[in-house]
């Protein structure tokens, strides 16, 4: 007599496929887990990295600030100022780019180059222009450290641009006939061996070097020995070149006129005077002069 175990075994054939999907559902979720894990992992690290990391584009300020007024904007790493980080080095070579705007006054009575803005060390430097000279006199450019250096030329109305390269120490550029009294933008860029000086986006000066241009880590200086007659605005620094659109849009936007320090022009509250301003030496019984006090 034959016995039909057809029906004993579908239900266990069921119960393995299941028990089989079970584990390889486990396994796909577990599987899931760590992949959203690392996904998560990755922009959590992604996020803190760019939270702390120093930007390569700093503003070193947003505003107006008037020429006389000397500020050093420190580079050591981790201060309150934001770090210069060296040129994002392309396959072309070195990259990095400047921008200020400059209010620029008449000065006819400088007899020494006034100084807008420099990065490296705030002394001033002679030697090249005194050759053998031993107590050359000053010129007002600073020294020897330029990357670069950008000043008023004495007693007329142009610029004179200072970048530092490895053979020469001092590579210059002056820039004639600069507007009086307009704002301009000044836009630096150094691609490889190349500097290029934007007046106002149109590039206005070319400079070949024969060696690659030489950053520093020194800080950056504004408005040195006095600075000039005029005022400053929105000094800018890229680690690359910028590209026409980028330029063309920070000359379309323009100067921020916004005083950047505060040196009280803001402060309209009056009340800052005691009443001891008030009543102070009316000769009174209350507020005696200086002659009727009694010691």
């Amino acid at each position: 007599m034959l016995t039909d175990n057809t029906s004993g075994s579908v239900p266990n054939s069921i119960k393995d496929f299941a028990s089989a999907n079970s584990l390889v559902s486990k396994f796909a979720f577990i599987l899931l887990v760590l992949l959203v894990f690392s996904i998560i992992l990755r922009l959590s690290i992604g996020l803190i990295s760019a939270y702390f990391t120093p930007t390569g584009s700093p503003k070193l300020f947003k505003g107006m600030i008037p020429g006389n007024n000397t500020i050093t904007f420190d580079q050591t790493p981790g201060g309150k100022n934001q770090t210069i980080l060296r040129s994002n080095n392309q396959r072309g070579g070195i990259e990095f780019t400047w921008s200020i705007w400059t209010f620029l006054q008449d000065d006819i009575q400088a007899t020494q180059y006034r100084h807008i803005f420099s990065k490296g060390n705030p002394e001033q430097y002679a030697r090249r222009y005194t050759e053998g000279s031993p107590n050359p006199p000053q010129n007002g450019i600073m020294g020897p450290n330029n990357a670069p250096g950008l000043y008023v030329a004495p007693g007329r109305n142009a610029l004179l641009l200072v970048m530092n390269t490895f053979e020469n120490i001092d590579e210059e550029v002056e820039i004639d006939n600069m507007p009086m009294n307009k704002w301009v933008n000044v836009i630096i860029r150094v691609k490889d061996k190349n500097l290029d000086i934007f007046i106002n986006g149109i590039i206005t000066k070319n400079m070949q070097f024969t060696n690659p241009p030489r950053q520093n880590y020194e800080n950056v200086q504004l408005h040195l020995n006095g600075g000039y007659k005029g005022y400053t605005s929105n000094l800018w620094y890229y680690n690359y070149a910028l590209g026409t659109n980028a330029i063309n849009s920070i000359v379309y936007w323009g100067p921020d006129t916004k005083l950047a320090v505060n040196n009280g022009l803001n402060d309209t509250d009056p009340d800052y005077l005691s009443s001891k301003w008030y009543f102070g030496g009316q000769g009174d019984m209350f507020n005696p002069t200086s002659s009727q006090q009694q010691y």
